[in-house]
This record gives C-alpha cells, sequence and structure tokens, in this order.
C-alpha cells in the first residue's frame, strides 16, 4: 500500500500489462554501475487472480524485442520462480534467453513470509550471486558488464517477457547499492531485518 511503508501488488489481473500494478524506475537505473547490489524484502503469495506463479518478477531492468509479442532482449532479471524445480532465479543477457548466465536458488521463495532475497553482482570477480534470507544459494562466472544492458526500462514487478504474470506480493523494502555486497554483509543486513537504522 502506498503511504504505509509497503507496496502491494496484486498478480496479474489484465492481459498485456493494461491493468497490471507495477513500479517503473528511471530507465537509467543502472547506468552509473559497475558492480552493484539489488536487495529487496517481499513477501510473495504466489499466484495472483490469474497467470501462473512461474517467473513472476522482483525485478527486471533492461529492454525488449520489437513487434506483435516483445521478448526480454538485454536483460538482469530476479524470479520468485523459474519453470523446470520452480526455485528463484536471477538471469543476465545481453542476447536474449539463449544467452542467459542464470543462478538458480536451491529451494522455494516461502509463501506468505517476509522474505530476504539480494543479488550481487561484483564486477571486479567476475561473479554474480544470489541469496536467500542471508544465506548464499548459488553463484555463476559473470563476464558481462551492466552497461551492456540497454536502459529502456527498471521495474519492480513486471516482466521484459509480455506472456510472464505480473508480481501477486508486498515489497517491503528495496534497495540498490553501488558495491557489490560481501556475504557478511548481506548476512549483516538480513539480520536488520527491513527498515533498520544501520547495519
Amino acid at each position: 500500500m502506498l503511504g504505509s511503508g509497503s507496496l502491494d501488488l496484486a498478480g496479474d489481473r489484465g492481459t498485456r500489462y493494461m491493468n497490471e500494478g507495477y513500479v517503473e524506475l528511471p530507465s537509467a537505473l543502472l547506468a552509473p554501475f559497475t558492480s552493484a547490489t539489488f536487495e529487496a524484502w517481499v513477501t510473495w503469495r504466489g499466484t495472483g487472480s490469474s497467470g501462473s506463479q512461474t517467473w513472476q518478477r522482483l525485478f527486471d531492468f533492461g529492454s525488449v524485442t520489437s513487434g506483435t509479442d516483445p521478448a526480454g532482449s538485454t536483460y538482469l532479471f530476479l524470479s520468485t520462480r523459474a519453470s523446470g524445480n520452480g526455485f528463484p532465479r536471477t538471469a543476465y543477457t545481453t542476447n536474449g534467453s539463449m544467452d542467459e548466465i542464470m543462478v538458480t536458488a536451491t529451494r522455494s521463495f516461502p509463501l506468505n513470509v517476509a522474505t530476504h532475497v539480494a543479488v550481487v553482482v561484483d564486477d571486479a570477480g567476475d561473479r554474480i550471486t544470489l541469496y536467500l534470507d542471508g544465506t548464499e544459494e548459488s553463484n555463476a562466472a559473470w563476464p558481462g558488464r551492466l552497461a551492456d544492458i540497454v536502459a529502456e526500462h527498471s521495474w519492480l514487478g513486471r516482466s521484459s517477457y509480455i506472456g510472464d504474470p505480473e508480481l501477486n506480493g508486498i515489497f517491503h523494502e528495496f534497495r540498490v547499492y553501488r558495491i557489490a555486497l560481501l556475504a557478511a554483509q548481506v548476512r549483516a543486513s538480513y539480520l536488520a531485518g527491513p527498515d533498520p537504522t544501520f547495519f
């Protein structure tokens, strides 16, 4: 809910993003960054009034192809549930889904519980790492650059792929850091909870 320190998104209530709620941050959000950390506290409710649990986005930064059925072209995203094992996944590409660098969690994103999630992009160390509730889930080699993502949109709760459902959940907090947080710092942020005075 706006004004209460949280943002409640009700999921897929329409088609092709005509009536759904999502957040549009400045399109050039990634432009100043080499390394970065994207961190959120989210309560995810799973399936919305239509659509599915699969591929709901916490965030999606990038660009889409043109035409009647747009798809992601260059992006960095975090999904609460990927196809296959159904676990959270972050992915980066500069050439569509066939060339994604993917990092997939080892467990499901909890339902109806405030959950801490973080994606750390370490340009100097060439790693991208996914954390869930302060614990590293997985990581992958990351030879890319955030600057290579074409900055057409910076969305919370919406996907670059038009067939994906919108997020059905509550953002309690969303933060972006201009550095790659260390594992101990991610853990400290989780332990401090949402809206801390410091960590």
